[in-house]
């Protein structure tokens, strides 16, 4: 990791979208990256928040941003932190044509079942929007 002293060598505006990014990265590990932490810039979740900090702290008192307060980064921290269990999720929703309904049954990862559910759902969303288009590109061959 950077020392204190290299990160103030950088300029003021690089700084400033480099902790942007890096707080881009924590609100994508825990929304749709699933938690997966090699989606975070330092690879690891107590690293990337000491690269936070250490951008954070390389502001003067006037410089400080307002977007992000070391209170904030804490929350992070605290919320990233939390451990990742595996959930059984059962969902229901309606086939197409919405006359019948699809029982989808799985399992998830997620710090609580909301995020569970949330993360399954993403991962059945995904995995149909693949196969839409390998069907699409399989139709095509076969009319070729």
């Amino acid at each position: 990791m950077k020392k204190a002293n290299e990160i103030k060598k950088e300029s003021l505006k690089f700084r400033y979208q480099f902790l942007s990014r890096l707080q881009m990265d924590c609100n994508y590990f825990l929304g749709n990256g699933c938690r997966y932490e090699k989606n975070l810039w330092a690879q690891n979740v107590p690293d990337h928040i000491a690269l936070m900090r250490a951008y954070w702290h390389s502001f003067k008192k006037s410089e400080k941003p307002e977007w992000l307060t070391l209170e904030q980064i804490d929350r992070y921290e605290k919320e990233m932190l939390l451990p990742v269990n595996e959930y059984e999720v059962h969902y229901t929703m309606p086939a197409s044509g919405g006359k019948r309904t699809q029982n989808l049954v799985g399992s998830a990862r997620g710090a609580n079942e909301e995020e569970a559910r949330h993360n399954f759902m993403l991962n059945n969303f995904y995995a149909e929007i693949v196969a839409i288009k390998f069907y699409k590109k399989l139709g095509t061959i076969f009319t070729a």
